[in-house]
């Protein structure tokens, strides 16, 4: 990398613009990159560099000298709507999908363990969290149909598409408490898959 900065700099670009990073630490740890964007900037060369994909996580490239790019958002979104067995309806979002089904029991085990059969072919409601991927290969293991996945207060409103290994869709908070307060007012919740949009 050092190398091919260096046959920038020789070359009398104007501005380097590279979208790579290795992690997320401070910028006088970054190593080769901020060290060879700073001899650019050095030589009245622009230095772009992207962000990441860390998110709240972090930050790649944050050495002052470098022009640090990332975007917020995009504008598309998969989603998917949920009916209640007391026809509230519930839009989250998905990223692998969420097929059409009948009607499915509604289950929210607190707590839950890796090989609870109590779920099988059930839709399971679980608190959102780091690696939520995870979550749903233990529901898929245990024998789950589907999962919902509820942010916690602290992680409001904002959902994800995170990739899951069976049909899964993420709620934000205000929308979660609605579907806990269906599940305490019932013996025998159930929910319907309703429509998917792009």
């Amino acid at each position: 990398m050092a190398a091919a900065i260096d046959a920038a700099i020789d070359d009398g670009v104007d501005i380097l613009s590279m979208s790579l990073g290795d992690g997320f630490h401070r910028y006088f740890s970054d190593g080769i990159l901020a060290i060879g964007a700073y001899r650019a900037m050095q030589r009245g060369i622009i230095v772009s560099c992207s962000a990441g994909n860390g998110g709240k996580r972090g930050l790649a490239n944050g050495a002052p000298w470098i022009m640090t790019v990332g975007a917020s958002t995009i504008d598309r979104k998969i989603t998917a709507t949920v009916v209640l067995g007391n026809g509230e309806e519930i839009e989250g979002e998905t990223g692998k999908g969420f097929p059409s089904t009948g009607k499915l029991e509604l289950v929210y085990p607190r707590p839950f363990f890796p090989g609870d059969t109590s779920v099988r072919g059930k839709m399971v409601v679980r608190e959102s969290q780091k690696g939520n991927s995870d979550s749903g290969k233990v529901v898929k293991d245990a024998g789950g149909a589907a999962m919902i996945l509820i942010n916690t207060d602290d992680q409001g409103d904002t959902t994800f598409d995170d990739p899951h290994v069976l049909p899964a869709l993420q709620i934000g908070y205000t929308e979660g408490l609605k579907i806990i307060a269906y599940l305490n007012s019932t013996s025998k919740a159930c929910i319907l898959i309703g429509r998917q949009q792009q």
